[in-house]
């Protein structure tokens, strides 16, 4: 099975995949609301943060493939913090993400998802940058390079950039 392999870290496409989706969505949506275009690739990055720490719960080697986010690797109430994800994910990954760059965009942007989502609320965003949705491309690009390393043979994987 190609998700077992005697890695830190299993393989989960369809998580990955749905990243790619909601980063997509982020860079539709910047002409029309940068706002709701940040949260969207900030939950790009959470969710691909947190495929290094999935357990597979249902569909097993199918293109819906389901799974469960190991919450225990973040301390209790972090598990939509960028940074607190991005600082437990396995060494031999975060040393493949790893710049100074990425690290102060996601502690300027760390609670988004959930301090930003509701752009009609007073304390949320006005503006931005679009550099959540640049490292989402960036580290999206990089988790397909490492899955066809390890042999993924998942669709989309393949066909990746071309879905």
């Amino acid at each position: 099975m190609e998700n077992q392999l005697k890695e830190s870290w299993i393989l989960a496409p369809h998580m990955l995949e749905t990243s790619y989706l909601y980063n997509k969505a982020s860079q539709l949506m910047w002409p029309h609301s940068v706002s709701i275009s940040i949260v969207n690739a900030a939950l790009s990055l959470e969710i691909l943060f947190k495929s290094f720490h999935a357990q597979i719960t249902g569909n097993e080697n199918e293109l819906n493939e389901k799974y469960r986010f190991n919450s225990k690797v973040v301390k209790r109430g972090s598990a939509h913090d960028l940074l607190d994800l991005f600082n437990a994910l396995p060494e031999d990954i975060k040393s493949q993400f790893d710049s100074s760059f990425t690290v102060d965009i996601l502690t300027k942007y760390r609670s988004t998802f959930v301090g930003e989502r509701y752009i009609y609320e007073l304390s949320a965003i006005g503006g931005g940058t679009g550099a959540l949705m640049d490292i989402a491309s960036r580290l999206i690009d990089k988790t397909v390079q490492i899955y066809r390393k390890r042999g993924c043979t998942d669709p989309w994987v393949v066909n990746y950039p071309k879905v």
